[in-house]
């Protein structure tokens, strides 16, 4: 009986740490783009573009479940409910003199996310809450905008 569930037991331990969606402790689920990359984007904001530290990312990861929740909108809940099957891509944004780090999401296992991701923006259109966006704060620590992705 022992050796069996020592069997079970490894392979469990096997299959999390081999699953797309597995990180250790303190690693980002998303990449922090240069100033080159941002600028590339075109969004508002990346013609000045700064680059957010790890921390203040970590600390956003921290907030951002809270955030979700918070809102009344169902598709918030579903997405902080799987908010580990999702790649992120952080981009230091301006508004005036305000820096904002500009969230942009994506699951892991869509098909049409591109190999490319952690070097060049992934922006989609449709793709339903496979696919969001949301501002933070970094100096507030307040999160704004929240876009989910229509479907086609």
């Amino acid at each position: 009986m022992r050796i069996v569930s020592s069997t079970i037991l490894t392979s469990l331990v096997l299959i999390l740490a081999c699953s797309p969606s597995s990180k250790r402790p303190g690693e980002l689920p998303g990449v922090i783009l240069s100033s080159d990359q941002v600028k590339k984007t075109g969004l508002p904001g990346s013609t000045n573009p700064w680059t957010p530290t790890e921390g203040q990312i970590q600390e956003l990861e921290a907030r951002l479940p809270d955030y979700l929740m918070s809102l009344k909108d169902p598709t918030a809940h579903l997405i902080a409910d799987s908010l580990i099957t999702y790649h992120r891509q952080y981009l230091g944004l301006r508004e005036g003199a305000k820096n904002l780090v500009y969230v942009n999401a994506f699951c892991q296992e869509h098909s049409s996310w591109p190999s490319n991701w952690k070097t060049e923006f992934v922006f989609v259109q449709d793709g339903g809450p496979c696919y969001f966006q949301v501002y933070y704060d970094p100096e507030s620590k307040v999160f704004s905008r929240l876009a989910v992705n229509g479907d086609a």
